[in-house]
């Protein structure tokens, strides 16, 4: 064989190698970027980098984990918030439900015979893409799965991740606005007796309407009638109360009219502030309000950030129930992986030693062709 062909032959495979390995690089999620990060109002004022990978720049789209490690009001009334960062790189090699082990979901689609119509459960689909992932890092499975089920497969979650998951797929996301009468008035004084008033009705706080609570307990007497719903928002986002998580939201052009009208015509009066159902709060209107607020409910950054992907999200189409659940432990996955990497490696062994004794110098060009072969195979499908 002539001595030019070597000459691109053998770059030619080193740079195949090296593409293969780049591709498969890392093989498991990995934390490339360890940092330390000083917050004051929401501000970035310091930033110390502990720990960095000499691949980070490997980084397309990164995970992103943060740590709140002290909060504090400072004498200034600022908020400080010192917290840890991770990133890591999402690992090659993706392991499916039944070797990284995981929950199996399958909802059914409860559609009244007059609701129904073709594409609802495609509908119903969109919507759960946006609610379980908003971020776009989590690996999922979902799919339609005969009549109006779906399936929602979740390698390698955990259990508490699981139930925050349940959470954000039952709930409707419907917000709603209901003035309420003042404390003061007839009708709240009535209703505190026991007599009916017309046009409203008692609700308490972070109870469902129609759940009944003690009088002595926070109650409000609230109208029949919303005022505005969660379709006139333009955004919601974190925020924080002191140092309390909040939910915040502000309302699209048409709604900061009518929300700025329904405040100024209606100071002293509370303004229930009702979300599936559950009346979070209801504060009292003190003055003209221009279009954004804050829903308060002792919240945890958890229950924060999943309002925020189910508001997010928009409502669901048709109601979900819940018909089968299978969590698959991830020893199973471990124990599968094991004996299949044994089994291989053991019939790669005697492979290779009968091609090496059996056709010497052939044999061993033919492993090391079977090599690469192997090498470039998982390189393609890893990306």
């Amino acid at each position: 064989m002539p001595k030019e062909i070597y000459r691109w032959k053998i770059p030619l495979i080193a740079v195949l190698i090296a593409l293969a390995l780049f591709a498969l690089y890392p093989p498991t999620n990995r934390v490339m970027r360890v940092e330390k990060i000083k917050e004051i109002d929401g501000k970035v004022v310091e930033r110390e980098t502990v720990e960095e990978s000499w691949a980070a720049f490997l980084m397309g789209d990164p995970i992103r984990k943060e740590v709140i490690i002290k909060e504090e009001i400072d004498a200034e009334g600022r908020k400080v918030t010192e917290k840890v960062v991770e990133e890591m790189a999402r690992g090659r090699v993706k392991l499916g439900l039944d070797l990284r082990g995981g929950s199996e979901l399958i909802y059914k689609v409860r559609v009244s015979p007059g609701e129904d119509r073709p594409g609802i459960t495609q509908e119903v689909i969109d919507v759960l893409e946006k609610r379980i992932d908003p971020r776009g890092i989590m690996e999922y499975r979902m799919q339609e799965q005969g009549f109006h089920r779906i399936l929602i497969q979740v390698p390698g979650a955990t259990r508490y991740e699981i139930e925050q998951l349940k959470d954000r797929i039952v709930r409707l996301g419907k917000l709603e606005f209901r003035l309420g009468a003042s404390r003061d008035s007839s009708e709240c004084k009535d209703a505190a007796q026991g007599k009916p008033v017309p046009g409203y009705y008692m609700h308490w706080i972070k109870k469902k309407r129609g759940e009944k609570g003690e009088l002595n307990e926070d109650w409000y007497l609230v109208r029949n009638k919303i005022e505005l719903s969660g379709e006139s928002l333009a955004r919601v986002y974190p925020d924080r109360k002191n140092v309390q998580p909040v939910v915040g939201f502000e309302f699209n052009t048409e709604g900061k009219a009518k929300f700025g009208q329904l405040t100024e015509r209606n100071i002293g009066k509370p303004l229930a502030i009702i979300l599936d159902g559950i009346l979070y709060s209801a504060p009292v209107i003190r003055e003209r309000i221009p279009g954004r607020g804050i829903i308060e409910g002792n919240f945890t950054q958890d229950e924060v950030n999943n309002l925020l992907a189910v508001m997010r999200a928009g409502s669901l189409p048709a109601d979900l129930e819940l018909q089968m659940e299978m969590s698959v432990g991830p020893s199973l996955g471990r124990d599968s992986i094991k004996n299949g990497l044994t089994a291989g490696l053991t019939g790669g062994v005697f492979v290779v030693l009968f091609m090496g004794l059996y056709y010497l110098g052939a044999g061993l060009v033919a492993n090391l062709a079977l090599g690469l072969n192997i090498l470039l195979v998982i390189g393609t499908l890893a990306l």
